[in-house]
């Protein structure tokens, strides 16, 4: 009887070559979310197949990865490049991505379930173990990477099975050893366990999506440089409790050591990075840094600075002490109603489209702490310019989003920086002398003049709409009555919201 079930086919649909090529040729098809999804439900149905061997549904669930590692590469080229899609595009594309890893964890922790049980057949597995672990923990790392993206909390289950994962490799005698997949990379489970922990300890609540995405193919670069030990020494100031399933911590002086805890840190990484771009400030690049992400200089280099101010062993310190204060506020958001709040033109037209109520939760000299509920805030991220009026104020105050996280309940956090608490509507024109070329419209535009707040009388700080600002551009302010002529000094910030920008003034 067994010699003669030892020829039977499951009835897993892809256990054939003929139902292999024709996914094949149906997936170009379908749109990339459609595809995952569809091979997400192929993963799923591994489980639960009938006659079905270990090393068959290895074979599966490896042949489901290969067709599905372009399609998550191309859903998320598209989703940084709409930043500003909608909240429903996004989670749909977020749910697709997080379902087909999610299954690809799953079923590579069938396989070595089944290994560790004796299941028939699944000793045929030894010989596997090395590549399973490394694929499911790379599965992993891109499903924290999507909760990332989407502010969302790295939930205590996907914190189990990076830690199961590890242990089981650590059993094995397989965390250092060297594993090459089809693209000809090199890692280890160490290495490949290693790097969610240090992209969720490099205070990803702070970068923009595509710079979470750099952050993660640099971290993916510099893979061998990382540091992981099971005592705390001079190279780790991070720590993980293999146990507690949740985000790694800094590592503090008064805690004690456990077998139950790694310690971890950037050791030479930082050292490396740091070098190549002191040597060169364009070393920063994606393309330098051997990254394939698209984005401009100064985003690069904004997210290097920030990986090697995370990877310092001096913890990084807030600029303003905070103090705890709660107080609800009112906040709204997009350049025209912030110009219209801050700059006080709600006396002439009153209608607010698109206020909500937040909660400040602490405060300091330069920001605050807010909670915003589910309910609100679909549009935030990070950079996001948006005006906030306080309880018992009439004035409105401009401020930029610089944190944003969430939490399992849908709760947002985010830390503002205010860029002022007032200001004036002004308009702006192209100067005579300056006018060719100018991309100022001949009628001139609305800006905010942010209120002074210490800087001297003899410059002024303009919000201004994206790409108006111009190094060469001198404009003419027209304010309370009176023409200023404004010789511009620097652009302080800029983004695709506003431009910040610094100007010499003299009356007219």
């Amino acid at each position: 009887m067994l010699s003669l079930l030892k020829g039977l086919r499951s009835d897993h649909t892809l256990d054939s070559k003929k139902a292999r090529l024709e996914l094949l040729a149906d997936l170009p098809r379908m749109s990339p979310v459609a595809a995952v999804g569809e091979l997400a439900a192929y993963l799923d149905s591994v489980k639960t197949a009938e006659q079905l061997p270990p090393i068959r549904a290895l074979d599966i669930i490896e042949f489901v990865q290969g067709a599905g590692n372009a399609l998550v590469d191309q859903i998320t080229a598209q989703f940084l490049a709409r930043p500003r899609a909608t909240k429903f595009e996004h989670d749909r594309v977020h749910s697709a991505v997080h379902a087909y890893c999610g299954q690809l964890v799953e079923g590579y922790r069938f396989c070595l379930a089944n290994y560790q049980i004796g299941a028939v057949g699944a000793a045929r597995l030894k010989p596997h173990l090395l590549r399973i672990v490394c694929c499911a923990l790379y599965a992993c790392a891109t499903q924290a990477k999507w909760a990332l993206f989407r502010r969302n909390v790295i939930g205590e289950r996907l914190w189990r099975e990076i830690a199961e994962l590890y242990l089981f490799a650590s059993e094995m005698h397989l965390a250092d050893a060297l594993y090459t997949n089809a693209d000809q990379v090199h890692r280890t489970p160490t290495q490949a366990f290693v790097a969610p922990l240090m992209l969720s300890a490099s205070a990803p609540d702070a970068l923009l999506p595509l710079q979470i995405e750099f952050a993660s193919q640099i971290i993916e670069q510099l893979r061998g440089r990382f540091h992981l030990s099971a005592r705390p020494d001079s190279q780790t100031f991070y720590r993980f409790d293999l146990t507690a399933h949740a985000p790694p911590r800094r590592l503090r002086s008064d805690q004690e050591s456990s077998a139950d805890i790694v310690y971890f840190g950037p050791s030479s990484a930082a050292t490396n990075l740091s070098e190549r771009i002191a040597a060169s400030p364009d070393q920063a690049l994606p393309g330098k840094l051997g990254c394939n992400v698209e984005m401009s200089e100064g985003l690069a280099q904004a997210t290097v600075r920030h990986l090697l101010r995370y990877w310092s062993i001096e913890l990084p310190s807030r600029a303003e002490e905070r103090r705890r204060h709660t107080e609800h506020v009112t906040v709204i958001h997009e350049f025209d109603e912030v110009v219209a709040g801050v700059g006080g033109l709600f006396l002439e037209s009153p209608f607010v489209s698109n206020d909500e109520q937040w909660i400040l939760e602490n405060a300091s000299s330069n920001g605050f702490g807010a909670c915003v509920p589910p309910s609100s805030g679909s549009w935030l991220s990070v950079g996001s310019l948006i005006a906030l009026q306080r309880n018992e104020g009439s004035s409105w105050g401009a401020g930029v989003v610089r944190r944003l996280a969430s939490d399992a309940s849908g709760n947002r956090y985010v830390g503002i920086e205010m860029l002022s608490h007032g200001g004036t509507a002004v308009t702006i024109t192209a100067a005579k002398l300056s006018a060719n070329g100018s991309n100022i419209p001949a009628g001139g535009v609305v800006c905010v003049l942010l209120s002074a707040e210490g800087a001297g009388s003899a410059e002024a700080t303009l919000l201004m709409r994206p790409g108006l600002f111009s190094e060469s551009q001198e404009v003419i302010m027209h304010a309370y009555d009176h023409r200023y002529l404004l010789y511009p000094l620097h652009l302080v910030e800029k983004s695709d919201e506003f431009d910040l920008a610094r100007y010499r003034i003299e009356k007219v």
